[in-house]
């Protein structure tokens, strides 16, 4: 069932679809590969820093990575995965003709949004160790959970508790795993 301000926020936000070839390109891009951009981003500061001399950096940054790793993990697998068979909500184009259906997705349950969960938890682990990154990773993640809705494969309650479970998922893998790992390395 889904309540009325999850159609309002929805009709709203879709209804950007289909303005023009250039907005629904940018929507489509950052709906579908803008969560690999930020993973990406995260191997590549990985990788940047074997070459840095500064070691705290280099211990700093690893530990970051597999924060990440883990946030994403506990997230999408071990939380997201079990509610969306638990929940088994129908995704908008499934309840309702859409105007433009931008994107075409799999007939599958879409609560929580599996791409909001995933970038808010890289968004958290990402604060956790850079506050001014993790800020821009938070902009991301919210680009592209109002793109997720905007391509009419999410309600926005979907990217709602996407982004519950990535905060949680991040925060259990920080302060139960990472953290805990990273002083015993003393670093």
């Amino acid at each position: 069932m889904i309540a009325g301000f999850d159609k309002v926020i929805f009709t709203y936000l879709h209804s950007w679809a289909g303005v023009s070839s250039f907005i629904d390109g940018v929507v489509v891009f950052c709906a579908v590969y803008l969560l690999y951009v930020m993973i990406a981003a995260i191997i590549l500061w990985t990788i940047s820093s074997f070459v840095s001399k500064n070691s705290d950096f280099r211990k700093k940054t690893i530990s970051l990575f597999w924060s990440a790793a883990a946030s994403a993990l506990i997230s999408r697998l071990i939380i997201a995965e079990p509610l969306r068979i638990l929940l088994a909500r129908s995704r908008p184009y499934e309840v309702q003709a859409l105007s433009h259906q931008l994107i075409t997705h799999a007939m599958e349950r879409s609560f929580p949004s599996g791409h909001a969960t995933l970038a808010f938890a890289i968004a958290v682990a990402v604060y956790f160790y850079h506050r001014k990154a993790g800020v821009i990773f938070f902009l991301l993640a919210c680009v592209i959970g109002a793109s997720r809705v905007i391509v009419g494969v999410h309600w926005p309650s979907d990217i709602v508790g996407g982004i519950a479970v990535g905060i949680i998922g991040a925060w259990t893998a920080h302060h139960l795993i990472t953290k805990p790992l990273w002083k015993k390395s003393g670093a």
